[in-house]
């Protein structure tokens, strides 16, 4: 029963991590949270049940350096990149990326590599770089990692 225990918590950490959850307490037990996920059709039921494990938020803020600015999703009331075609392709592709990072790496990038280049005529900001787009992400993960 202890690896069915483990796999549980592995297979809700890992639903955290990949979608867009909300947390609620329990109210009879404080240090247990369930989670639920903000962008389902039916708000009314859990994606995920997580009440036997301890959850703690990490609230982070990145940065991204890209040539396309998000779109504003009214229906779903997210960001979206302009490319795909469905919802959730669009809302994965903003934050599926390697130029993803903390605010001062994001920044050394566009130094290094858009401002600290040799002049030369007719040359365009690599990949054509035109904004700095800063996210406050929230995950949820164990209180033991």
């Amino acid at each position: 029963m202890k690896t069915l225990s483990t796999l549980g918590l592995a297979i809700c950490a890992t639903l955290v991590g990949m979608t867009d959850l909300s947390v609620e307490a329990s109210s009879s037990d404080p240090g247990s949270l369930r989670v639920y996920s903000d962008l389902s059709a039916d708000a009314k039921g859990p994606k995920a049940d997580c009440s036997g494990h301890r959850f703690q938020k990490v609230t982070s803020l990145q940065a991204r350096v890209q040539g396309d600015m998000p779109q504003w999703n009214a229906d779903k009331q997210r960001f979206v990149s302009e490319y795909y075609s469905t919802f959730d392709t669009k809302y994965r592709a903003v934050l599926d990326t390697v130029n993803m990072a903390a605010v001062e790496g994001a920044l050394k990038y566009v130094q290094a590599e858009c401002i600290n280049k040799p002049v030369i005529a007719d040359c365009k900001r690599k990949n054509n770089i035109k904004y700095v787009v800063f996210y406050q992400t929230t995950v949820v993960q164990p209180a033991a990692s």
